[in-house]
C-alpha cells in the first residue's frame, strides 16, 4: 500500500542518491546510506551480515537487557538511550531523521534519548520526530540493519511500540551489491495519547521499485503521511522481531 503522494526516502547523510521510478506514481529518488560512519554514530560499517535465524545465539554484544544475552529478535530497546541500534547477530547500524526536499529538515525537530518534554505518555528514552511541514514529501525516522543487508526472510514482521496520534507509514529499503530498491508503504495504525504495539507484518509487504525480498533488507524506515505533515508528532520506544 502506497499513502497517496507519498515520495522519496531520505537519510541524515547521503552518500549516494538514486532516482527510480515509483511503484505509486512518478518517479522517486531514494537516499540510501552508504558506509557513513560518522553518521552511523560511531558504528563499523565494516561488518557483513550472515543474516539471521530464529533460535541462532546472537553474536555481539547486547544493549539494555539487564547484563543477559541480547535475543536476536530485539533490534533496540533504548536501555542505553542513544541513537545506535543493538549489535547483534550481524545486525549494526543507527537511527537516522530525513525530510524532503532536504531544506525542510530545519522544520523538523529529531531527538534521541528521553523524551522532549513530560507530556509524552511514556518517560522512557526513544527516537522522536516532531515538527510542521506541510509541504514535505515526507518526513521520518529509520535504522540500518546492516550495509550489506540483513536477512529478514527467517520472520513473520516487526515489532514496533511507539506513541503516535497518527498513523506512522512503513518501508523496508533492500540493497543487493549495488542495486538499492524498497517495498510499498505499509500502515502502523495510530496509538492515540498512549504508547502501544503495532506490528509490521511481512505478510503485508509488496515489492517496489527495484525490491529484492526481505533477505537482502538494509532499512526498516517510518514516515508521517500526507494528511499528517501539518502537524506531528511521534515516539518510538522499542523494536523487536516476530518470529
Amino acid at each position: 500500500m502506497c499513502p497517496p503522494r507519498l515520495a522519496g526516502l531520505g537519510a541524515v547523510s547521503i552518500a549516494c542518491v538514486i532516482t527510480l521510478l515509483a511503484g505509486c506514481e512518478g518517479s522517486r529518488t531514494l537516499h540510501v546510506l552508504e558506509g557513513d560512519t560518522q553518521n552511523l554514530g560511531g558504528a563499523s560499517t565494516g561488518a557483513t551480515s550472515s543474516g539471521g535465524i530464529p533460535g541462532e545465539e546472537p553474536t555481539g554484544a547486547g544493549g539494555g537487557t539487564g547484563g543477559v544475552a541480547t535475543p536476536v529478535t530485539l533490534i533496540d530497546d533504548f536501555a542505553d538511550c542513544n541513537a545506535l541500534i543493538i549489535e547483534t547477530a550481524g545486525r549494526v547500524g543507527s537511527w537516522y531523521h530525513f525530510a524532503e526536499p532536504a531544506v525542510n529538515l530545519a522544520r523538523v525537530d529529531y531527538k534521541y534519548g528521553l523524551p522532549p518534554d513530560d507530556s509524552w505518555s511514556t518517560q522512557a528514552c526513544g527516537i522522536f520526530l516532531s515538527g510542521e511541514c506541510p509541504t514535505c514529501v515526507s518526513a521520518g525516522v529509520g535504522f540500518q540493519l546492516s550495509p550489506d543487508g540483513w536477512d529478514l526472510s527467517p520472520y513473520s514482521g516487526i515489532r514496533v511500540s511507539f506513541e503516535s496520534e497518527t498513523s506512522l507509514w512503513s518501508v523496508i529499503v533492500t540493497i543487493d551489491g549495488d542495486q538499492s530498491g524498497y517495498s510499498e508503504y505499509v500502515e502502523l495504525l495510530p496509538t492515540g495519547g498512549m504508547s502501544a504495539e503495532r506490528i509490521l507484518s511481512f505478510a503485508e509487504i509488496y515489492p517496489g521499485n527495484g525490491f529484492q525480498g526481505l533477505a537482502h533488507a538494509r532499512e526498516v524506515q517510518f514516515t508521517v503521511g500526507e494528511d499528517d505533515r501539518a502537524s506531528f508528532g511521534f515516539g518510538i520506544h522499542r523494536v523487536e522481531l516476530v518470529e
